[in-house]
């Protein structure tokens, strides 16, 4: 007797929903494993890693075993790699308390600035987490073509940052499910649409090699 179509759908849904509760449970996990500080950066690699292989096809991965290679192989690049984005957003918030004491036109243009640099810096350490997990490069060559890949696809940030909104719209109304996806979902969300732009990139750059 043939499944019909309808349960067959269902159960690959509930397969994912269960691959996406694991993926972010290891996420949380390995994050608290390295007190935060020195969890979060290999953590969130890996979890890009994982969703990479997903949105590639590869549906069928031991997800604990792309994600441990992945956690330990990354451990002090990632590390790094996050430590300068502290960095610089501890930087941008300082000068923010700054010039927002300044008056008149010239603090609000000044903490516009700050707003529309903070905004392009966020951008860039979502792309740049697909992009850890897609090339090997510099901890400063992921920042400089992260930027750059912000800066040159308006239409694929707009679309990042409406995904990233309705997610949370999602999270606020249903809280509980925050542990279970929270990570995950924004990982595969920002994996799916970040891979279209490096593969528009890889298709131009093998046009052009022609």
């Amino acid at each position: 007797m043939k499944t019909p179509s309808f349960v067959n759908g269902l159960y690959r849904f509930c397969v994912w929903i269960m691959k996406l509760a694991y993926l972010n449970i290891l996420w949380l996990f390995f994050t608290l494993i390295g007190l935060v500080v020195l969890g979060l950066g290999p953590a969130t690699i890996a979890m890009f890693s994982v969703t990479r292989k997903w949105v590639q096809g590869e549906d069928d991965i031991s997800v604990s075993s792309v994600f441990w290679e992945n956690y330990k192989n990354n451990f002090w690049k990632s590390n790094m790699l996050f430590y300068i984005y502290f960095l610089i957003i501890y930087l941008l918030s300082v000068y923010y308390l700054l010039v927002r004491e300044l008056d008149g036109i010239v603090g609000s243009l000044f903490i516009a600035l700050v707003l529309i640099v903070t905004g392009l810096i966020l951008f860039t350490i979502l792309v740049s987490l697909p992009l850890f997990s897609h090339a090997k490069l510099s901890v400063y060559r992921y920042v400089k073509y992260s930027a750059m890949i912000v800066i040159s696809n308006p239409f694929h940030m707009l679309a990042l940052a409406l995904a990233i909104f309705l997610i949370g719209v999602v999270f606020l109304l249903l809280p509980g499910l925050v542990p279970f996806f929270f990570g995950s979902v924004l990982s595969l969300m920002t994996m799916y649409i970040v891979s279209k732009i490096l593969q528009k990139i890889e298709e131009i750059q093998l046009g052009t090699s022609f």
